[in-house]
């Protein structure tokens, strides 16, 4: 088995969401477990590949398993499950500081309808955390960012476009200590697509090169930014 990325994209295969049988997502640790991993709707911790993994945590309903997961600077998992079943009372952020022991939830998502999950997260350099929403239902709108300033403990929403339907992927510059976020659906009924980015940690948000295509991924490299259309 290859080794697995220690970034926070999930990994599935090139099917419709309804399709998936099987969702993996690996984060690499330092201490308590090797891996933490989660596989459909479950979370497992993982010494070493060729021993079986210890359960850590399921969430009922999350038949496409966990979207997001993040490993934070200050040393704390973030995990969002994603469903067409998921309990209202499980969706949203989730949080350990145990190495996967013991989790609980810092940023709710109850109230909107499945599926509905965290997808895009990254963290700057003073370890501020952005989260964007994102959801599938048809003709809705949830296009919303959160700023953590404690390792993902507290959230306050520092973007809403009330217009979009959610935010595709958020990504941290480096060289220019930018945040990029891509956002929307060019599709009816939204019709709504932007590039936004914010160079004051998330205080304000502007638009980017309006006549790109629908952009799903955003990576930040020393030579530039690469974009990844829909």
């Amino acid at each position: 088995m290859p080794a697995p990325d220690t970034h926070s994209r999930t990994r599935h295969a090139a099917a419709a969401p309804s399709m998936l049988p099987l969702i993996i997502n690996c984060l690499e640790l330092q201490e308590r477990c090797r891996f933490v991993m989660s596989i459909e709707d479950t979370l497992f911790a993982q010494r070493k590949w060729d021993e079986p993994p210890e359960r850590l945590f399921r969430f009922e309903g999350g038949n496409y398993g966990v979207r997001s997961m993040h490993l934070a600077s200050g040393g704390a998992i973030l995990a969002s499950p994603e469903g067409t079943d998921l309990r209202d009372d499980l969706k949203g952020l989730w949080r350990s500081r145990d190495q996967g022991a013991t989790w609980h939830r810092t940023l709710s998502l109850s109230g909107h309808p499945n599926p509905v999950t965290i997808w895009g997260i990254c963290e700057d350099k003073a370890g501020r955390i952005y989260a964007g929403t994102y959801i599938y239902r048809s003709a809705t709108r949830l296009a919303l960012i959160y700023r953590s300033l404690d390792s993902g403990e507290t959230w306050e929403r520092v973007f809403r476009d009330p217009e979009a339907r959610h935010v595709h992927c958020l990504a941290w510059d480096a060289a220019t200590d930018t945040v990029y976020a891509a956002l929307g659906d060019d599709a009816l009924p939204w019709r709504r697509r932007a590039i936004l980015c914010s160079r004051d940690a998330g205080q304000t948000w502007s638009e980017l090169l309006p006549d790109l295509p629908q952009i799903s991924s955003i990576a930040c490299s020393p030579f530039g930014r690469l974009l990844g259309s829909d």
